[in-house]
């Protein structure tokens, strides 16, 4: 119980180790105040609500704009996001445009809600579909990565978790490095417990590789090395001073065409190039050879093949023709016509050339038929007119 007066209140936190490696981030933050038992008294002025939070008028808080919606500074409603934008929690402070070729409709947490992505660039327009690697789990990892210091020419150990067209759950493992929070990222890094004295320079501080998600076709580099597929990337992460004032943390996951692997699992890619240093310091490459790295199968990409023709009708299966990938073959089709399905499997080619085939063959035997008429009507007329009694000598009828 507080007396009459002015009073001047600290508040003092003591950190218990729970366990969580948190990379050396240690904060705490108070959420609310409240004083009971006042005669009288409030605020000294009113107070606008921040970003992403409202308040009606006469109120004594603020409101968190639900997913999906978010304000401006000081308003009394939220607005929902527009098309092709999203606000990922609730108090988002701005709505966030989506990345390259991923689409979101109006009042959207999340963009590509279908995890599918149609490579344009192909001139076959491949669909590639990772939806099944967003329901297995919500993260994978940790996966081993090395983080270059170009300052002290250093690499250093990291643990990477990643989610696929979905953010990483909230997870003490992947903070902000400014507030120590947990944050809207789809993919994060987590240094290793550091073991010598040369390692604790570094910044060990958990890094987010990106909060917003882009799809696209793999480099002509990844493909001649590792063979098709398709890439998700991650951008716009947290600063990263490695590369320079204005560069940003991202991922780069390359899921490369593999119908032996199954799922398969991300590894990290080399990071040097040919003079020994990484390409991007602020970049993370994995490849993940997957059968989910393959092209969607389409109707196109299955011949129907006839078992054996018994009383005019077969069974047919369907076999892939293409390197693609689908959870099953489309469903044998039974007792189906043999003569229509030798006639409908044959090219357009040979069914023309075949017609005119048949209407020479008929042209030709109706005129064989029509000449052996006439030449047999006249020679019917000759031999009557030998064997009868005419008046003419032999010798003038021949």
């Amino acid at each position: 119980e507080i007396g009459v007066g002015d009073h001047v209140i600290r508040w003092m936190y003591s950190k218990h180790n729970s366990g969580i490696n948190t990379g050396g981030v240690s904060s705490a933050r108070i959420y609310a105040i409240v004083a009971e038992g006042l005669e009288s008294g409030g605020a000294y002025q009113c107070s606008p609500c921040a970003e992403g939070y409202h308040s009606k008028v006469s109120t004594s808080h603020c409101l968190p704009c639900p997913g999906g919606s978010s304000s401006n500074r000081g308003a009394i409603a939220c607005h929902n996001c527009g098309p092709n934008t999203f606000a990922p929690y609730s108090g988002s402070p701005q709505c966030i445009p989506c990345g390259k070729n991923t689409h979101a409709p109006a009042g959207s947490k999340e963009c590509a809600p279908q995890c599918s992505f149609i490579d344009e660039d192909d001139p076959a327009h491949p669909k590639f579909d990772l939806s099944p690697l967003r329901d297995l789990t919500d993260a994978f990892g940790p996966i081993p990565v090395q983080i270059y210091h170009p300052e002290v020419e250093m690499f250093e150990d990291h643990q990477m978790l990643i989610s696929v067209c979905k953010p990483l759950p909230p997870n003490a493992s992947c903070l902000s490095s400014n507030h120590g929070t947990p944050k809207h990222s789809y993919a994060c890094t987590v240094p290793q417990t550091v073991e010598n004295e040369e390692q604790a320079v570094l910044n060990t501080n958990p890094r987010d590789l990106g909060t917003i998600m882009e799809f696209g076709g793999v480099s002509e580099s990844i493909r001649a090395k590792y063979g098709n597929g398709m890439s998700l990337t991650t951008v716009s992460g947290e600063a990263c001073p490695e590369g320079g004032p204005d560069a940003l943390w991202s991922s780069h996951i390359h899921f490369v065409c593999d119908l032996d692997a199954g799922v398969g699992t991300p590894e990290p890619q080399s990071l040097e190039n040919a003079g020994g240093l990484p390409r991007n310091p602020c970049q993370v490459h994995l490849i993940w050879r997957t059968q989910h790295g393959c092209p969607k199968c389409q109707q196109k990409d299955y011949t129907p093949v006839g078992g054996p023709c018994k009383g005019g009708v077969h069974d047919v299966k369907h076999v892939r023709n293409s390197v693609c990938y689908a959870p099953s073959a489309p469903a044998d089709e039974k007792n189906v016509s043999c003569r229509s399905d030798a006639i409908s499997a044959l090219p357009q080619w040979a069914i023309g050339l075949i017609v005119v085939g048949g209407l020479t063959i008929l042209g030709s035997i109706l005129t064989f038929g029509y000449l052996w008429h006439k030449y047999y009507s006249m020679y019917s007329q000759y031999s009557n007119l030998v064997t009868s009694d005419s008046p003419y000598p032999d010798d003038e009828l021949e």
